[in-house]
């Protein structure tokens, strides 16, 4: 029987193995195309309106103008229904992109020239920009629910208070139940909360007794001043007025809870507030050593040296032989530091700062780390109105209840991060660099 002869192979096709191979690279392209699909920048906010806010805010950024939120401003006053809801959307749209691109990096930032000028950040730019147009122009229904985004939503001050601008020239049963949620709990922003309060009285809310009823003892002054002159229009009788506050509410007192929690080292119970006054030989001023006061709680005694935490929350060895120390009391500091920022005073960052003028320029000018931490510890130690002597006139200085927990929360994380650095780099003492690490994290 003939045999039946084997087949030549095809010079230009691939063996099996190869083919195998290829099928495998190609299957892996097409894995790693759809991963960079789903992870490629995509619209947050769905429907026509919002591709058309992603793709305007995409050539914005590449330097290929603005978006037309002119025009968009301009369509919120059309007789024509559905273009005024188009328009509402797309700006709606617009400001949920810009803040996502911020959030996110897709909208470029670039360092100013300028010493401690920090950035520039076009999403971040265009959004004031735009908030300041909306709050002059937009107007109607249509415009609620974006003036409601930048309310609650948004971080930059001057457009949340933009926003209610807005919320006061809409004509909708929405606007009181907004009202509500605006007042009860209160919103962080002063000038949001103070709009609130006089839109409500304008528009003769009695239904929002109540809420300004609480608010009458609110720590800002012109908040207060806005239940007094709004409390007859909604039927609220004050009596006394509103004075200011000489404890602290239930959510301040979670911030300063919160602060406390901060701190790395923890105050022992027995811990007692002292203060010392250090001379250090080795710095000298003029051919003088250098005398340091170092305020905080005694964390411990060894026959050669005092262990302290400071009022800047810095762990201090304080040698026996070139330091003296005496009681103190949290009242004392507190008093003290009142007195740093009384009218005429110049030298409050001397007085405020680790470092004086050198650190505090850099620092915030309406809260300190001692004002905080002290006000903190007080509380801790059940002495609310040494806590609230301090806090009130801090909170006032601020535009957002929430700058106060922010800022210590920056100037604590930076303070840490460095010594986790030097504890790593400097001392090999690498279980105390684990440990901020941990804490920082």
């Amino acid at each position: 029987m003939p045999r039946t002869p084997v087949a030549r192979r095809c010079s230009r096709c691939p063996r099996p193995g190869r083919a195998r191979a290829l099928l495998a690279a190609f299957a892996l392209t097409v894995a790693l195309a759809a991963h960079a699909r789903a992870d490629a920048p995509a619209p947050i906010t769905p429907g026509p309106e919002g591709r058309r806010a992603f793709d305007d805010l995409t050539r914005h950024y590449r330097g290929q103008g603005k978006p037309p939120f002119e025009a968009a401003l301009k369509d919120l006053a059309s007789a024509d229904g559905p273009r005024r809801e188009r328009a509402g959307r797309y700006l709606l749209a617009l400001f949920m992109q810009a803040f996502a691109d911020d959030q996110s990096g897709r909208g470029p930032c670039r360092r100013t020239p300028f010493f401690g000028g920090g950035s520039v950040c076009d999403a971040r730019e265009l959004r004031r920009e735009l908030s300041q147009a909306f709050a002059a122009r937009a107007s109607g229904p249509a415009a609620l629910d974006a003036a409601l985004w930048l309310v609650t939503e948004e971080k930059v001050a001057e457009s949340q208070a933009a926003g209610m601008h807005v919320i006061g020239r809409v004509e909708s049963p929405r606007v009181t139940e907004v009202l509500r949620g605006l007042l009860a709990p209160p919103h962080p922003n002063e000038e949001v909360l103070r709009q609130a309060i006089a839109l409500g009285g304008a528009r003769r809310l009695a239904g929002l007794a109540p809420a300004l009823r609480a608010l009458c003892h609110s720590p800002r002054p012109a908040v207060r001043a806005a239940v007094v002159k709004a409390a007859p229009a909604v039927g609220l009788q004050l009596g006394g007025g509103c004075p200011a506050p000489t404890t602290l509410s239930p959510f301040w007192e979670a911030e300063l809870r919160a602060i406390a929690e901060m701190v790395l080292t923890k105050v022992p119970p027995a811990a007692r507030w002292m203060r010392f006054t250090h001379t250090d030989p080795s710095s000298r001023v003029g051919g003088k050593p250098v005398v340091v006061e170092v305020h905080g709680w005694l964390l411990g005694e060894e026959p050669e040296a005092y262990r302290a935490l400071d009022r800047f929350a810095r762990e201090r060895t304080l040698p026996k032989k070139a330091t003296t120390a005496r009681a103190g009391s949290l009242a004392e500091e507190a008093k003290d530091l009142l007195a740093a920022r009384a009218p005429g005073r110049r030298d409050v960052s001397e007085a405020l700062s680790e470092r004086g003028g050198l650190t505090g320029q850099f620092q915030p000018r309406f809260i300190s780390l001692p004002e905080a931490l002290v006000a903190a510890w007080a509380l801790a130690r059940s002495d609310g109105p040494v806590a609230a002597a301090l806090l009130v006139p801090r909170i006032a200085e601020t535009r957002d209840d929430r700058w106060i927990r922010w800022a210590v929360r920056d100037l604590l994380g930076h303070q840490y991060h460095q010594e986790m650095l030097e504890a790593f780099s400097l001392e090999r003492d690498y279980g105390r660099a684990a440990r901020l690490a941990r804490h920082l994290g």
